[in-house]
């Protein structure tokens, strides 16, 4: 069962980039009565609204008004600032009314294929509204939605400004792909219609019917621009620049030999007459490099669209067969006369369905690298924690034989007299603070990590912390051929209140910087 919800609160762990509000909103369908907001606002329960259904619900072919309410509450103290999508791009009339809880005042937003692009409150093909929040409010939302008799979609969708900047870079993309595609096909079958159209006569009929230079020189310009097109057209859907280089040159030649066939219709009138074999030659080529890149292909094991294939082989096989029948390699017929038309006829409906074979493996690649994207960023958040882990235990398994290290030393230190015992055990005590202030900071960035870094407060004594200090500074400042000189000041207190381990970890790093990047002469540390 659907469960709805009064409104939808932003808290300050969670600001969605993307959220459809369909759970927390309400529609009503007031039929053919024009209402306004006021009455709306006043009366909107008494209109019998229903919660919606999907996230995308379908109102079905109406004329009718439809009024919808949602409420969202900003309980952060940051002022936020969202897009709202809603209704199909082609529906009429589409107005937002805000109603901000802190001043009452209304705003009203328009959107629509009714009114002008330029006065939509939002410039955007889609029906789209910019909503600001302010901190600690309610903002309350009415939509009213009326078309024409075309199906109204009722999606209620927010986005951040980087959400809807990546839909719409993202939708760009394959439309940009989509339409370019279809407007390429569409320029070459353009100008075969012109071909075919002027081979029949029907171009000297309905648009030359004076004759004239043009009406004679049509069928080669048209086939010239077509043949061009054609291999290009081929060319980027098999990716032949990507996979054949030597391919991709032999098209080159070939589209530069159309090129000046051209030059010569215009510009050379006396080799006009060898223009029609070459023009046909050109276009046998042309037919062949699209056979041998489709071969090519195969041999190396490079899928091609089935569909794309069964298209080319019925405009080769049609226009193989006119070429063929204009150089009296086959007799005339019905057939050989309009193989080209029913080759390029049944070459377009093939070619449609792979062009959507091709849109709709661009949008499953899209998809599937978003999904190895989000397993990245999973399998990345688990190697860190386990990176974490590791650090922490293996921090709190290498202080434990340190504390018993300096014990031990301690130990010996009380119990011997030997002055070089002494000296030696002093060594191998600072050193082990040292490595003991080194592990620290292991543990303190795997606490930082997962944000469980605390600030201690204990009692200590800052003289007898500053004096190991001094002597673990003093010893390695002798072993870099350095003097080391410290100065006690007056007035440290006996005891302090703080964390004795970030103030050791603070002063030793210091210290040992200075030590490392001081080439000669002496340290001096005051306290």
């Amino acid at each position: 069962m659907l469960r709805f919800l009064a409104q939808y609160v932003f808290q300050n762990n969670a600001f969605p980039e993307q959220l459809s509000l369909h759970r927390y909103t309400t529609i009503t369908n007031v039929g053919q009565r024009n209402l306004s907001i006021s009455y709306v606002i006043a009366n909107y329960k008494t209109l019998y609204p229903r919660p919606l259904l999907t996230e995308n619900d379908d109102l079905g072919f109406t004329k009718n008004n439809f009024w919808s309410q949602v409420e969202l509450r900003n309980a952060t103290d940051v002022d936020l600032h969202y897009y709202l999508e809603t209704a199909r791009p082609i529906t009429d009339l589409v107005e937002l009314y805000a109603i901000s809880g802190l001043t009452n005042k209304i705003k009203k937003t328009t959107s629509g294929d009714k009114i002008r692009f330029s006065e939509r409150s939002f410039e955007d093909r889609k029906t789209i509204f910019k909503i600001d929040i302010a901190p600690r409010s309610n903002l309350r939302l009415f939509l009213h939605l009326k078309s024409d008799g075309k199906v109204i979609k009722m999606p209620i969708t927010l986005r951040t400004a980087e959400s809807f900047i990546k839909m719409a870079s993202f939708e760009q993309l394959v439309f940009g792909i989509f339409y370019g595609i279809l407007i390429t096909a569409a320029i070459i079958y353009l100008f075969f219609f012109f071909m075919q159209f002027a081979l029949d006569g029907y171009f000297y009929q309905l648009i030359t019917p004076n004759g004239g230079w043009f009406s004679c020189h049509a069928v080669l310009i048209f086939a010239m621009i077509a043949g061009f097109l054609l291999g290009r057209y081929c060319e980027v859907f098999l990716n032949t620049r990507k996979y054949n280089k030597t391919m991709s040159l032999l098209f080159d030649l070939a589209y530069g030999l159309a090129f000046v066939l051209i030059l010569c219709i215009f510009f050379v009138p006396a080799a006009f007459a060898i223009c029609y074999p070459l023009a046909n030659l050109l276009g046998f080529h042309i037919l062949i490099l699209i056979i041998s890149s489709v071969i090519y292909l195969y041999y190396k094991k490079i899928h091609v669209d089935i569909f794309f294939n069964v298209g080319i082989f019925f405009l080769i096989l049609g226009f193989g067969i006119f070429i063929l029948n204009n150089f009296g390699q086959l007799p005339n017929s019905f057939l050989t006369l309009n193989s080209s038309k029913f080759g390029t006829g049944l070459e377009i409906i093939f070619l449609s369905l792979s062009m959507g074979n091709l849109i709709r493996n661009l949008k499953n690649e899209k998809n599937e690298k978003n999904e190895v994207n989000r397993l990245a960023l999973v399998r990345s958040e688990e190697m860190n924690e386990l990176k974490s882990y590791f650090l922490s235990n293996i921090s709190h398994e290498l202080r434990t034989p340190l504390n018993a290290i300096m014990n031990l030393i301690d130990s010996i230190s009380k119990e011997t007299q030997n002055e070089t015992i002494k000296r030696d055990c002093r060594i191998i005590k600072y050193s082990s603070h040292s490595l003991l202030s080194s592990v620290n900071d292991i543990l303190d960035f795997s606490k930082i990590e997962k944000g469980e870094l605390k600030i201690e407060n204990v009692e200590f004594e800052p003289v007898k912390v500053f004096e190991h200090l001094k002597t673990n500074a003093e010893i390695r400042a002798k072993d870099s051929g350095l003097d080391f000189e410290y100065t006690k000041t007056e007035g440290i207190p006996n005891l302090c209140l703080g964390d004795v381990t970030r103030l050791t970890q603070i002063v030793n790093n210091v210290l040992s910087n200075a030590i490392k990047f001081t080439s000669e002469g002496k340290v001096a540390f005051s306290s």
